[in-house]
This record gives structure tokens, C-alpha cells and sequence, in this order.
């Protein structure tokens, strides 16, 4: 049995050794960031009404293996909407964090074009968009 989602695909296989649903397989849609300055978020649009959106991230281009990360949400006019991570270890590597499309009051934001940007290290910010439709 396949099962399609936004974060990918799952399976499962029925036979005498492996009850039906007793170990399913994921493949989650998530390319590789590596030493790059990248981020994306997914799936992108996404409505906060039916689920998430993951944002991708790699410490990799970070100066040293342990860094503190940042990701903070801001609206179109640019005013902050949510911070996600402030001053949260991370290691080297990747890494997504989820927004579930929430301010830091907990209110659902509107529809429109929302940005975000992932800092650590003393690095530049690292900036993506989101599309929130609802």
C-alpha cells in the first residue's frame, strides 16, 4: 500500500513475515542543502488550516561544527511574525523546523507572502519565502 502526503511518500508491504502496517518505509521530499548558503521551506504553499511547512536548513556552511540558530518569520511589510528558534544548538548538519502557520500571539496568520531567514555563527542570514493560502 502507498501513501501520498505533503511531506512525501510512505509504503507498506502484507505478507506472512511482515503484518499489514507493521513497518512502513518514508521517503520524505527533502534535497540535500550540503555546505551551501540555502534554504527552502515545504510544501510551498501551504495552508495552515490542513498542516505545516518545514523549513530546511543545513549548519554546514556555519564557521564551526556547534553553532546557535535563529529563524524568525516576517510578514510582507517585513514586521516580525513568529520566531521558530532563537539561540537553539545545533550541531553540523541538516535540519528542518516546522511552522504551523501560527504568529507568537497563536494566531493563525493570513493568506499572503511571508519571509523568513535562518542566521547562526555569526554568518549572514540565509533568507526563503513562504505562501500561505488558506
Amino acid at each position: 500500500m502507498w501513501v501520498g502526503g505533503p511531506d512525501g511518500i510512505a509504503y507498506t508491504i502484507d505478507n506472512a513475515l511482515q503484518p499489514f502496517g507493521s513497518f512502513w518505509n518514508i521517503d520524505r521530499t527533502a534535497a540535500l542543502a550540503g555546505k551551501t548558503r540555502t534554504t527552502y521551506a515545504y510544501p510551498n504553499p501551504f495552508s495552515p488550516d490542513i498542516g505545516y511547512i518545514r523549513i530546511h536548513f543545513s549548519t554546514k556552511y556555519f564557521s564551526a561544527s556547534s553553532q546557535n540558530v535563529d529563524i524568525r518569520i516576517l510578514n510582507f511589510a517585513m514586521q516580525p511574525v513568529r520566531t521558530l528558534l532563537q539561540n537553539a544548538p545545533r550541531a553540523s548538519g541538516e535540519f528542518d523546523e516546522v511552522w504551523d502557520g501560527k504568529d507568537d500571539r497563536g494566531k493563525t496568520v493570513a493568506n499572503g507572502v511571508y519571509f523568513y531567514f535562518v542566521s547562526g555563527g555569526g554568518q549572514s542570514p540565509v533568507w526563503g519565502k513562504i505562501l500561505v493560502i488558506r
